[in-house]
């Protein structure tokens, strides 16, 4: 799909809002975008993010998602989507190393036949996680972490916040999609992690290709402000859809500021 190609179109989509009803979004998002949903609790960016993805209905309006309809479609949607952060669709198994999650992935994207994962195709995947951190650390204001690397010996229940949400993406992004989903960035508290994340997410490297778009879910979204002043002029364009700003009625999705201001609060749908 070429990057000037919507990726996602929306006219009138209901966003549901808590218990106080809902509120409708245009949304009109190129491929190769990272489309960043902001808002308070029970703003509805869970939701709505998951519903782009193919994993809720929708409650109203039209959208079209990597040029099929939903919800006729919702099943090729959910094929090409790679989704993170939401432990009841993707969770990780703790007693498990981090090799044995890549490699049950790299098995699960390969053909029917081959029910094993070689070592070559699972180191590949490491290498390009410790590819992008090594960019990250050149070109971002904070030092590279060295929970942002996987370790493949390392169980999941043992690793830090940051090195979970980089396995997450390594393994969503195994079988090439097209779309990722990326919920509730905020779930990280540490500051130089959550910047550390958006640096991935702005990134091209670590399977995050030029033309895979990407939506991303934060109350707090000060830090990736920061990472882009960071990022090089190279880095992936960045669209805005601040639900607390939505009206009643539709409010289109443009690029925005960010409010550094915004308050940080507890995510809940």
């Amino acid at each position: 799909m070429p990057l000037d190609d919507s990726a996602i179109r929306a006219t009138g989509l209901l966003v549901p809002r808590g218990r106080r009803g809902g509120h409708a979004v245009d949304l009109d998002v190129p491929s190769g975008t990272l489309l960043v949903i902001t808002g308070g609790a029970a703003s509805g960016k869970t939701a709505l993010a998951l519903t782009l993805a193919g994993r809720m209905p929708l409650r109203g309006g039209s959208l079209e998602v990597l040029g099929d309809s939903l919800p006729r479609n919702a099943r090729s949607i959910r094929g090409r989507t790679g989704l993170v952060g939401d432990d009841r669709v993707s969770p990780l198994d703790g007693d498990l190393t981090v090799h044995h999650h890549i490699a049950e992935a790299v098995v699960l994207a390969g053909p029917w036949w081959r029910p094993w994962a070689s070592v070559r195709a699972t180191q590949q995947v490491i290498d390009r996680v410790d590819s992008a951190s090594r960019r990250i650390a050149s070109e971002s204001r904070t030092p590279a972490r060295p929970q942002l690397a996987l370790d493949p010996r390392a169980l999941v229940a043992d690793l830090q916040p940051l090195a979970r949400l980089t396995l997450s993406l390594a393994l969503a992004l195994v079988p090439h999609p097209q779309l990722l989903v990326v919920d509730d960035v905020d779930r990280l508290r540490d500051t130089d992690d959550r910047r550390m994340a958006w640096s991935v997410l702005l990134g091209t490297e670590a399977g995050l290709r030029p033309d895979l778009t990407i939506v991303a879910t934060a109350q707090d979204p000060r830090e990736l402000d920061d990472a882009r002043r960071a990022a090089a002029a190279s880095a992936r364009p960045v669209v805005v859809l601040d639900l607390d700003a939505v009206s009643a009625e539709v409010a289109p999705a443009i690029p925005a500021p960010l409010h550094p201001d915004a308050a940080v609060a507890a995510e809940s749908l």
